[in-house]
C-alpha cells in the first residue's frame, strides 16, 4: 500500500510512541535522531545547541533527499515547538512550498501569551540567525505557521486561533488521530479498573530545570505517602529519561512499580501526576485525572486546566 505521507520524529525519546502512530496511519517514519539536553545553565544550553548546528544541517539535507525520493505530499511532524524543529522545518518549508506540513500536539502546554519571554526569544533568534544561520530557541506552541496543527482539545484550538491568530480551518481537534494506538488498545484490552487503585506517573522535573533534584524527590516521596494512604494499591511509572530513580525511593508497601504506562490504564480508575502527558492518555481509558501543583515547581498554574482536578501539594498533601 502506498504511503500517504511521512512522519518526522525529532527526538529519540519519541521514537516508540510515534513509530506506533505512523504504523496505524500508514505513514513512513523518519527518525531524525536527537536526544533532549536539559540544563539549568543558559550558557551551557546555548553552547550545546550551537554545537549541534552542523548535525542539524546534515540531517536536514538527509530529510530533503528522503522527501524528494519518496515524493510525499504530506509531512507530519512529531512536534513544532523546539529549536530542532525550528531549524529543520523552516528550511523544509522553503524547499517544499507545495507540500503540506502538519504538526501533531505531543505534550501539554501553558496556554498563555508570555509577551516578554517571546520578545526576548525572538530577538536572540534573529541575532543568532543573522550571524550563524541558526536558531538557538524554538518558536513555542503555535509559533510556526504550519499548514495544519492537530491538537488534543478545544483548549489548544481556541488558544491558537484567539491568541496566535491561526485560521480556524488550520487547527483540527482530533484526539482519536493523535492517540489512535491507545484507542485501539483500549477497544481490544480486557479492562479491570478498580476504584481502590491509582497510578502515579512521574516526570523529569529537575533535569528539565523546573525544580531542584532535592525538591523533586521530596515532592515524589510525600505524594506517594499521600496516595498510599488513600488507595489500596498504587501503581508507579517512572519517566523513560529517569531510569532507576525509583530504586532510591523509600516506597510504601502498597506501591507497585510498573514498566508500562498501560498497566496503570488497565487496573486503575484514577491517574495522578504533576502535569505529565500521560494524564491525557489516561482520559482515553475514561480515568479521572489529577494534577499535583506545588510552589516548588516552576510551571504556570494554567497548565492544570487540562485535568479533571488539581491538587495543591502544600495544602492537601504536605500537611
Amino acid at each position: 500500500m502506498e504511503k500517504e505521507g511521512c512522519l518526522l520524529v525529532f527526538e529519540n525519546s519519541m521514537n516508540e510512541r510515534f513509530g506506533s502512530l505512523a504504523k496505524h496511519h500508514n505513514l513512513n517514519l523518519f527518525e531524525v535522531g536527537f536526544d533532549n539536553y536539559f540544563s539549568t545553565s543558559m550558557y551551557s544550553l546555548i553552547k550545546k545547541r550551537y554545537k549541534n548546528r552542523i548535525i542539524i544541517k546534515n540531517q536536514t539535507e538527509e530529510i530533503i533527499k528522503y522527501i524528494n525520493e519518496n515524493k510525499f505530499k504530506k509531512v507530519y511532524l512529531s512536534n513544532g515547538e523546539g529549536y530542532i524543529c525550528m531549524n529543520i522545518i523552516n528550511e523544509l518549508m522553503k524547499v517544499f512550498p507545495e507540500k503540506e506540513f502538519i504538526a501533531l500536539q505531543h505534550g501539554i502546554f501553558v496556554l498563555k501569551n508570555r509577551l516578554y519571554i517571546e520578545l526576548a526569544r525572538n530577538f536572540i533568534n534573529r541575532l543568532s540567525f543573522l550571524f550563524s544561520n541558526f536558531y538557538i530557541f524554538g518558536a513555542g506552541f503555535g509559533g510556526i505557521n504550519f499548514d495544519k496543527y492537530i491538537v488534543y482539545s478545544n483548549l489548544e484550538r481556541n488558544y491558537l486561533v484567539e491568541e496566535k491568530k491561526w485560521a480556524k480551518s488550520d487547527v483540527v481537534v482530533d484526539l482519536n488521530f493523535l492517540k489512535k494506538p491507545l484507542f485501539e488498545f483500549f477497544d481490544k484490552q480486557i479492562i479491570n479498573q478498580k476504584n481502590k487503585n491509582a497510578v502515579f506517573y512521574l516526570q523529569n522535573l529537575s533535569s528539565s530545570g523546573l525544580c531542584s533534584e532535592q525538591d523533586e524527590i521530596y515532592l515524589i516521596s510525600k505524594s506517594l505517602q499521600y496516595l498510599s494512604k488513600k488507595y489500596t494499591k498504587v501503581f508507579l511509572k517512572d519517566h523513560p529519561s529517569c531510569k532507576d530513580r525509583t530504586k532510591h525511593l523509600d516506597l510504601p508497601k502498597n506501591i507497585k512499580i510498573i514498566d508500562s504506562a498501560s498497566d496503570g490504564f488497565i487496573h486503575c480508575k484514577s491517574a495522578y501526576s504533576f502535569f505529565s502527558t500521560a494524564l491525557i492518555d489516561a482520559k482515553v481509558f475514561k480515568m479521572k485525572t489529577y494534577g499535583i501543583y506545588s510552589n516548588r515547581i516552576n510551571v504556570d498554574i494554567n497548565i492544570y486546566n487540562n485535568f479533571d482536578q488539581s491538587l495543591s501539594f502544600e495544602n492537601k498533601i504536605d500537611i
